[in-house]
């Protein structure tokens, strides 16, 4: 796992020092890195990844739709399930993906530990938007709510950015 305590960097200074990260050189070049088991492995995670994304995608949309609605009972149920998924999601990244590609990709590095970064944000983004939910606060909920699923899929798009490099795959 990435050691958070080597963290210097705000998260603003971070996200834009991120920029042209995914132009730098992959370590595949190491013959003993660059075995494809191990590319296979990271890919398989990868395409595990992108489909808890898309499985994830859904549920956002309907906890929107019902919170929106007033439905508090359904609306609960749904962020709890949602919470849930998204901490099982976070766990498969942080202790079996980002160590994973970290391993093979230590280029990578910095692109990991903003990812590592965007999981404690996102998921106090979304705790503050299920204790509105519990609290019936569905005006301050939609929006804390719509705000969380706008980081979340800037931070979908960039993990697969960043995974697609660590198995090889070119970014159009």
């Amino acid at each position: 796992m990435i050691d958070r305590a080597s963290i210097r960097q705000s998260p603003e200074e971070a996200a834009l020092s991120r920029g042209d990260r995914h132009r730098s050189p992959l370590v595949w070049d190491d013959p003993l890195l660059d075995h494809p088991g191990l590319r296979q492995r990271i890919r398989r995670a990868s395409d595990q990844i992108r489909g808890q994304h898309l499985q994830i995608a859904p549920i956002f949309q309907q906890l929107q739709v019902t919170v929106a609605s007033g439905s508090l009972r359904d609306s609960q149920t749904l962020a709890f399930r949602l919470q849930g998924a998204i901490q099982a999601h976070f766990l498969l990244e942080q202790e079996i993906v980002f160590p994973l590609v970290l391993a093979t990709c230590p280029n990578l590095s910095d692109d990991l530990t903003g990812l590592l970064e965007d999981h404690g944000v996102l998921d106090s983004s979304f705790r503050k938007s299920v204790d509105l939910i519990v609290a019936a606060a569905r005006r301050s909920a939609t929006q804390a709510l719509d705000e969380f699923v706008s980081r979340f899929r800037t931070h979908e798009n960039r993990e697969e950015a960043v995974l697609a490099l660590a198995v090889g795959d070119r970014l159009e």
